[in-house]
């Protein structure tokens, strides 16, 4: 999917995560059609966490990791 906002995608520099283990509380994240936020929750199996990141311009979602396309920001 592409980004909403075409400049943000570019103003970042991202990495596709390791693992679904690499997700930290306070690490920064990209989503390709949310933006950019901070996990602020992480919680159950390490192999595929429920992540609640807060989204500068969306607020808080929380999604699951293997599904939600994220990249890690650097």
């Amino acid at each position: 999917l592409p980004s909403s906002d075409p400049s943000e995608e570019e103003e970042y520099r991202r990495m596709v995560p390791e693992s679904m283990e690499s997700f930290r509380v306070g690490m920064e994240v990209y989503h390709p059609t949310l933006g950019v936020g901070r996990i602020t929750k992480r919680e159950g199996i390490p192999t595929n966490p429920r992540l609640t990141i807060h989204f500068k311009k969306h607020g808080p979602r929380t999604v699951f990791a293997v599904a939600a396309e994220l990249e890690i920001v650097l």
